[in-house]
């Protein structure tokens, strides 16, 4: 009787672990797709959501940034963090294009503000954090 109580307090801590390890693992799932880098600073700029900035003749803020078309390149522009934000708007809460690769290249278009207007290599437009510690600009 004494083994078999042995045996259920075991597997009920083990049961009690697993669910614990779940959680611990999607809060890291959850804490790497919301922008933030290895070291865990976030891959956000500073600028506050509401922020307003004039938006490039074509470019709607908060709508699909769509591709390039004859736009002028100005430079290009060099990503160092992983999972660095590119977006289809110059504010935070714009929708997510897709999270960029630390070293990708990228096509400078305009600087908005807090934010630079950029094209890909597939050529989709977007917006990127002007923040030195994200990226590095080059004429």
């Amino acid at each position: 009787m004494i083994s078999s109580a042995k045996a259920l307090r075991a597997a009920v801590g083990v049961i009690l672990l697993l669910i614990v390890l779940m959680m611990v693992l999607n809060f890291w799932s959850d804490y790497r797709t919301a922008g933030h880098d290895a070291s865990g600073y976030s891959t956000e700029s500073t600028q506050s959501p509401d922020a307003s900035t004039t938006a490039s003749p074509g470019a709607t803020q908060g709508s699909a940034a769509g591709t390039a078309s004859n736009t002028p390149s100005i430079g290009s522009l060099t990503v160092l963090v992983d999972g660095l934000n590119f977006r289809t708007g110059a504010t935070r809460d714009a929708d997510l294009i897709r999270g960029l690769d630390a070293g990708e290249k990228l096509t400078l278009l305009a600087k908005e503000g807090e934010w630079y207007r950029v094209s890909d290599t597939a050529g989709e437009v977007g917006y990127v954090s002007s923040s030195s510690q994200y990226t590095k600009a080059a004429k």
